[in-house]
């Protein structure tokens, strides 16, 4: 799928960054500047959620290696000593044995192990947690991101009010001492010089926290003079198009269909329960060697494997050779002799079990089937409202921007009245707080809308 392909990518990408880093001197974290991608890089790096969540990926990594030991060669070391005497008189029978023994699996077939299960699902859930949990990290980084270029720009606005309304407040102090304005006219344009002020002083302490939060988001000090660099992106792709690839990359229906494939697997194996009950043991053997092969179940589950066995005796039992067995124990020296044990249940018939098996797996297999057809439907429908939110909040921010430029204009004319006396004080005042409050809305309008976008590109786990 494009977002898993595109996270290992970056993943890889974020390795190599490190590596890069390392050898210039361990600067990552220290730079003067990181552009959007180096932060999503970094942060898939030194997050420290994404790491725990790779570490565990990593520990299920384990659990495959020790699945697979199995198909692996198994050599042991064997020892016994065995004393019986049934009363003083008797002779003391003592039978003792040492041998070395290899034994490789050669292959299964049946059901899957239990095991084999229980590590696909513990694969499942490690992967699947490691995405989301890289998908809400880079979703995070990119809102905090945003945020900071965005109040950067609000602050550049504010800063421009404030020339503007101290250059205001000089020409009122000029035409106060020439007696041409009144004192009110002076406080009025302190007033709101001082007004200004307090908003950039809220916009910058808003900017500081901010970097602070992407610094943690990063996995590097929080406390490093860091500045981040580029441009705000805007969302040009349809609804259909955003569903499309929310289907393609979403975990939720990801997982449903490998339960459904898991079930149909199981419901699938429901005829090995009428397998026969089987064990067969041959090979060959001489007084210090034997080597067989063995056929049978393993665990609990309906898995049959054959494994190939090679034993070397140090020290021979003399109980191991009871078949040969007349007046003592036969000593059969050097030459070899076949051995065959073969063991064998054939069910019939055991009422309408596996009827009723078959109609459990299958009513399962046709719920999960449901359940994908659901988070299809869910993720359609989470992505659809989402989309829609995010077109309101950019209507919102246009009529907002629409709005501002209207109060900025009627501020303007009254102030003019103002100064022919055809507007009183108490309505110069009104429209001079109205600017504050429509300016403050379009901040409050754009940072929800950098929300929104986000929050979309969450749901479709699409962060190019």
């Amino acid at each position: 799928m494009k977002v898993r392909v595109w996270i290992a990518g970056l993943a890889m990408a974020a390795s190599l960054f490190g590596v890069s880093a390392a050898q210039a001197g361990g600067r990552v974290g220290l730079e003067d500047s990181l552009t959007l991608p180096e932060c999503m890089t970094m942060a898939l790096t030194h997050n420290r959620d994404v790491k725990r969540a790779r570490l565990e990926l990593k520990k299920v990594g384990g659990d495959r290696v020790i699945e697979k030991a199995r198909f692996l060669p198994h050599l042991d070391l064997l020892g016994g000593y065995d004393r019986t005497q049934s009363n003083s008189d008797a002779n003391v029978i003592r039978d003792k044995s040492a041998s070395a023994r290899l034994t490789q699996r050669i292959f299964e077939f049946g059901r899957d192990a239990s095991s084999l299960v229980a590590l696909r699902q513990d694969q499942r859930d490690a992967f699947f947690a490691l995405e989301n949990i890289a998908a809400s990290t880079l979703r995070r980084v990119r809102e905090s991101f945003f945020s900071i270029l965005l109040r950067q720009e609000q602050i550049r606005s504010r800063q421009a009010n404030l020339v503007r309304f101290r250059n205001s407040l000089e020409r009122e102090r000029k035409l106060y001492e020439k007696r041409e304005s009144q004192r009110t006219d002076v406080l009025t344009a302190e007033l709101t010089v001082s007004q200004e002020e307090l908003r950039i002083n809220r916009q910058q302490r808003g900017l500081l926290r901010e970097r602070m939060d992407l610094m943690q988001l990063l996995g590097r000090p929080i406390a490093a003079t860091t500045e981040f660099t580029g441009q705000l992106e805007t969302f040009d792709l349809r609804e259909d198009q955003s569903v499309a690839i929310a289907l393609v990359n979403s975990t939720s229906v990801a997982l449903a269909k490998e339960e459904l494939g898991e079930q149909r697997r199981v419901a699938s194996e429901v005829a090995t329960s009428y397998y026969p009950d089987l064990n067969l043991s041959a090979g060959v053997e001489n007084k210090s060697d034997v080597f067989s092969l063995n056929l049978g179940r393993t665990g609990s589950s309906d898995t049959w494997a054959l494994d190939a066995t090679a034993e070397h005796f140090f020290i021979r039992p003399n109980s191991r050779f009871t078949r040969f067995q007349g007046d003592g124990f036969e000593d059969v020296g050097n030459e070899y002799v076949w051995f065959l044990n073969f063991d064998v249940v054939m069910p019939v018939f055991r009422g309408f079990e596996r009827k009723g098996k078959l109609v459990k797996e299958r009513a399962r297999l046709r719920q999960l089937a449901i359940d994908l057809d659901n988070s299809r439907a869910i993720v359609e429908l989470n992505v659809r409202q989402t989309y829609q939110r995010f077109l309101e909040q950019v209507e919102a921010v246009r009529l907002q921007e629409e709005s501002l430029r209207i109060t900025r204009e009627q501020l303007d004319i009254v102030k003019k009245l103002r100064k022919y006396g055809r507007a009183s004080e108490d309505e110069l005042e009104n429209f001079r707080q109205r600017l504050f409050q429509e300016q403050d809305q379009l901040f409050v309008a754009q940072d929800r809308l950098i929300r929104e976008q986000e929050n979309l590109r969450e749901q479709m786990r699409h962060f190019k």
